[in-house]
């Protein structure tokens, strides 16, 4: 396929794609080149590389690896304090009898 069709067939028009995956990509590639691939020829380096980047690819293995575990940190008065369940208390009960509903007054209170 041709940069042509590729631009005629595209959803959106090339000026609205990014080119951060491809950037971010450059990082990982150098890495690879460094740590993860032959360095005896050309050929197999940039076969080492592209290797690796099917793999880093593939959905299947990305889903059993197991992500590295960060300690958890404890979280700040104030945020424990929006996290608090509200009190609701229910002052009285009136049918609106146009409509058949019930319709509650409800007060909120929050520590």
């Amino acid at each position: 396929m041709h940069g042509a069709e590729i631009v005629k067939y595209a959803l959106l028009p090339i000026g609205q794609l990014s080119e951060e995956a491809q950037e971010s990509l450059n990082k990982d590639i150098k890495k690879y080149r460094l740590n993860n691939a032959r360095k005896c020829s050309r050929e197999s380096n940039l076969r080492d590389i592209f290797n690796r980047l099917l793999v880093t690819s593939d959905e299947f293995l990305s889903s059993i690896r197991k992500l590295p575990q960060r300690p958890a940190k404890p979280l700040h008065k104030e945020s424990l304090q929006l996290l608090k369940q509200p009190e609701v208390t229910r002052q009285e009960t009136r049918k609106d009898f146009r409509f058949g509903y019930k319709w509650d007054n409800i007060r909120i209170r929050i520590e």
